[in-house]
């Protein structure tokens, strides 16, 4: 019998599903790079300093970008310079639904984009591209938004229910007190018990 070994981030949360950028994601930056440093070793050095910058900069941030999943949130890590880090916590009960896209090239490659639909308050979107371990954490994703979404209504039901008898216990007490008739009663309670 296999024995599973649970990972554990560093601010104790277990890890249940990774992702981070594809290797196919570093194909462009790295070609930049190899221009930006040959501009830069040959006269038009000049001109390699801003191709080298922005390819290094695009390779930093890539290694930087995940979607960790764990017991709690889904932590999402992007950018690398100050003024362009993302760095989110979200709860699973923000979870609506999780999908990752596909084009000619993912389906080759093995990459997908990966896209969360968030409620909180109307529906937004978180979305990465060329990402990796696609299928693994959108299923996890998945799990805990179905089993949240399916939650939700039995609350709610019985929140209703309770409030339900409550009515009913009042319009008791006003017809007990003579203030409704047993007529009026009836009427409030089929009302009630319809609505």
């Amino acid at each position: 019998m296999e024995e599973t070994v649970s990972r554990v981030s560093s601010n104790g949360e277990e890890i249940i599903a990774e992702s981070s950028k594809h290797w196919a994601s570093y194909i462009i930056p790295i070609i930049l790079t190899l221009i930006g440093f040959s501009a830069f070793t040959s006269k038009l050095w000049i001109s390699g300093v801003p191709i080298l910058l922005y390819s290094i900069t695009h390779i930093l941030s890539n290694l930087r970008t995940k979607w960790i999943l764990t017991n709690q949130y889904l932590h999402f890590t992007t950018g690398f310079l100050p003024w362009k880090r993302t760095d989110l916590a979200i709860p699973h009960s923000l979870f609506f639904e999780a999908y990752y896209e596909r084009n000619f090239f993912s389906v080759i490659l093995g990459f997908g984009n990966l896209v969360l639909k968030k409620t909180d308050g109307s529906t937004s979107f978180l979305r990465t591209t060329m990402m990796n371990n696609k299928k693994e954490i959108i299923q996890n994703i998945n799990g805990f938004a179905w089993q949240d979404n399916n939650e939700q209504p039995i609350i709610n039901q019985q929140i209703n229910t309770s409030s339900m008898s409550d009515e009913l216990l009042k319009l008791s007490n006003l017809r007990d007190q003579g203030i409704l008739t047993e007529e009026e009663f009836q009427e409030q309670k089929q009302r009630l018990l319809n609505s």
